[in-house]
């Protein structure tokens, strides 16, 4: 259940990151264009550690996954002691997904903060012409 939800996690930031690098100073004009780089660069490092925490955590957990069930297939041993480094790795992958999201977060409060400051409005609902 927690890699379909580290998925659509990663999923929906991928969609939201090329939206990030169309955004141009030009969209705001009331704003100065160097705090919407500003801003516009907190938004793409929170993006990128959200795709890293769900997506990056999902590729580990598969692979490893699958290299547990060769092990096990491979060796013959009892699934007992497989399935105990298994849930190791489970609760260690975990930890590495919350620190991750916990940076991710960071990243998105001084976004959200820079945003703030500078009075963006984002998304855009029309962009000006």
């Amino acid at each position: 259940m927690i890699q379909i939800v580290l998925l659509v996690l990663g999923i929906i930031a991928m969609v939201r990151y090329p939206r990030l690098n169309k955004i141009a100073p030009a969209d705001f004009p009331a704003v100065p264009a160097e705090s919407v780089e500003q801003w516009r660069s907190a938004e793409k490092a929170a993006a990128i550690w959200l795709i890293v925490a769900s997506v990056g955590v999902f590729i580990l957990q598969l692979g490893v996954g699958f290299l547990l069930g060769f092990l096990m297939a491979l060796s013959g041993s009892p699934a007992k002691q497989i399935d105990s480094v298994g849930s190791i790795f489970g609760f260690a992958t975990l930890a590495l997904f919350l620190v991750l999201l916990v940076i991710a977060a960071i990243a998105g409060s001084k976004a959200s903060k820079l945003k703030k400051a500078a009075g963006i409005v984002w998304p855009i609902k029309h962009r000006p012409q």
